[in-house]
């Protein structure tokens, strides 16, 4: 029997024995080979707990039989396992034999809990207690796999954890841990291990707040973000960490520090111009509560938000919101109408039916918002609420009079009565307040028609009035709304005021002058002052108002005391008027002639 075959080599970690095969050189008569396997004391006294195990005992015997007969468990010929990792029996001196090994000896120094479960999993309990009862504090270095079977490039470690057990040992020890620990954060950063650096910078911060020195914490901060070559992601990283010590602080004054150390850290950077806002934010508050409203307000505008691509869209919005309402408390209104500007009403128009897109390949990913962040809803009612408060700053009622109208159509406010009713209310009162114009006449008409405005049954009547082209006695209306108008509370507080029972009677005294001016070509200022419940002087002076508003075309006779409300026409307008008529009138004239014919031939055909 004779074998033809040729020897190639294929590289691998699996293809060890066909490589010594395929460098060895030839012989005459054949060779026997074999694979040695090293079988250490802790082996052997594992292999042993399973024989007193009867559940691994039956589990052996049975993969034995058959290797894919169990599901969970595989019999590699030699040793039992799970998941890749060799099963040990229920022996308690093993298993603490085997935690004391990986704790102190397969690492190379004492590691924690999370560390040493990593190479024998199932023992969570045992573990923490014997890393509790550990007396020996130190720096853990970890590489791949435990027991590497090459060491590390230039010896750098790959993997960092840090476990202190005693705070009192780590505050006596404070610098020597952090000297050790920035050597690592070095080795990690210059080597370009994320994740490592990572570790480092938050081993760092933690044990410094876990011993309460927050001069030294701010001083590492500003250390670590100024390496040279400091990572993006470790720079991030550390800023997020060090923004949850905020509210652990244990002063006022230490607080603001820590958020100006922040700032500080994160000014310039565009990848860390989320957390900068925040923490901005955060310094606005305090500032707030000072009573420092001004220098919160300059605080908050020096962060353009809106330029942010990875900034949520609540988040800006209520950031913005925050931006003009401080700029409304310090009275500084121009600012905030800029401001307000930024934030268009159509971005509240969500259709919730539509599915969210996903994001596209190459896309900036959207970071979720604080949990404190309100809804976009709850937003765009702030929103029209602090723009009711611009609006009443210039008395503009019509614009206010809008700003309710989206109020009232917002979800939130339509479910409930007791939320829209007095919202209607406001529309109502501000619609009525409004000068006389184009909109004002169509969003008259077009409220007067709501459904549900049979619901309030006094402003469907005072809505039908202004609607209707006669004329109002101011007397008898007044009588009938005035506690319903003293009792109107606007949202941003207060009542409609003095100014707005004037400005109501002036509406009033506008809406009869139109009607009279439909009605009358010429009238005598006497009798226009009889219909309007004025004198003589303040009906005109109401005309003259309106004429140069532009509301209202008239000319006034005052020595003859005569108002002509006609408005004068030139040549041109004059003969297209005449044409017109003209027209009309010859059409009339070849109809009845038609008509007439018809007549005659239909007497005629009886005839």
């Amino acid at each position: 029997m004779g074998f033809d075959y040729e020897v190639s080599y294929k590289g691998g970690v699996h293809n060890t024995v066909a490589d010594a095969i395929s460098r060895k050189p030839e012989v005459e008569k054949g060779v026997l080979m074999a694979v040695s396997c090293v079988s250490t004391y802790i082996l052997s006294r594992i292999v042993e707990s399973w024989k007193t195990d009867v559940k691994l005992r039956k589990i052996t015997e049975k993969l034995q039989k058959g290797p894919s007969s169990h599901s969970k468990y595989v019999w590699d010929g030699r040793l039992l396992k799970r998941k890749g990792r060799l099963v040990v029996g229920q022996e308690p001196e093993l298993r603490r034999k085997l935690l004391q090994f990986f704790h102190e000896g397969a690492v190379r120094g004492h590691s924690g809990a999370a560390a040493t479960i990593k190479r024998m999993s199932g023992v969570l309990a045992e573990a923490c207690a014997l890393v509790s009862n550990c007396t020996e504090i130190g720096i853990v270095w970890l590489t791949f796999g435990g027991l590497p079977t090459a060491p590390p490039a230039d010896g750098i470690k790959v993997l960092f954890v840090g476990f202190c057990h005693r705070k009192s040992e780590a505050m006596v020890n404070l610098e020597t841990w952090i000297e050790h620990l920035l050597d690592v954060e070095k080795q990690m950063r210059l080597a370009g291990d994320v994740a490592g650096t990572k570790k480092a910078v938050s081993e760092i911060l933690h044990i410094c707040f876990d011993v309460n020195d927050w001069k030294f914490l701010m001083e590492q901060i500003v250390n670590l973000s100024k390496k040279r070559g400091q990572l993006k992601q470790v720079v991030t990283a550390m800023v997020q960490q060090a923004m949850q010590y905020i509210d652990e602080t244990p002063d006022l004054e230490t607080r603001i520090e820590l958020i100006k150390t922040l700032n500080s850290v994160s000014a310039g950077k565009i990848y860390v111009e989320i957390e900068r806002a925040r923490l901005i934010k955060k310094l606005a508050e305090i500032k707030e509560e000072q009573g420092l409203i001004a220098e919160a307000a300059d605080l908050m505008q020096e962060v353009a938000v809106e330029t942010f691509s990875t900034m949520a869209k609540t988040e800006k919005i209520a950031f913005i919101l925050e931006q003009v309402r401080l700029c409304l408390d310090c009275q500084d209104y121009v600012r905030a109408q800029i401001l307000s500007r930024k934030i268009s009403p159509r971005v509240f128009d969500v259709d919730t039916s539509e599915e969210e897109k996903k994001p596209k390949e190459g896309d900036n990913v959207v970071e979720e918002p604080p949990a404190d962040i309100p809804s976009l809803m709850e937003l765009q009612c702030v929103y029209y609420k602090l723009m009711i408060r611009y609006y009443s700053h210039n008395n503009d009622y019509l614009e206010i009079c809008r700003c309710y109208m989206a109020m009232y159509k917002i979800h939130s406010i339509r479910e409930s009565p007791s939320h829209w009713m007095p919202v209607l209310r406001k529309v109502c009162w501000y619609l009525i307040l409004a000068p006389h114009g184009p909109m004002q006449s169509s969003l008259l008409n077009s409220t007067s028609k709501k459904k549900t405005l049979s619901l309030i049954p006094k402003f469907r009547l005072l809505l039908k009035q202004l609607v209707t082209m006669e004329v109002i006695q101011w007397t008898s209306l007044w009588s009938c709304y005035k506690d319903e108008f003293e009792k109107e509370e606007r949202m941003v507080g207060g009542s409609l005021g003095e100014k707005a029972a004037e400005d109501l009677r002036r509406r009033i005294i506008e809406h009869n002058i139109l009607v009279v001016s439909r009605y009358y070509s010429r009238i005598t200022l006497k009798r226009l002052a009889e219909l309007l419940c004025l004198t003589v002087q303040e009906g005109e002076k109401q005309l003259s108002e309106m004429v140069v508003s532009k509301a209202l075309v008239a000319k006034i006779d005052r020595p003859a005391g005569i108002v002509c409300f006609q408005v004068e026409k030139d040549s041109s307008e004059i003969l297209d008027s005449w044409a017109v008529r003209l027209e009309k009138l010859v059409y009339i004239v070849e109809e009845s002639c038609r008509q007439i014919h018809k007549e005659t031939m239909v007497h005629k055909a009886l005839l």
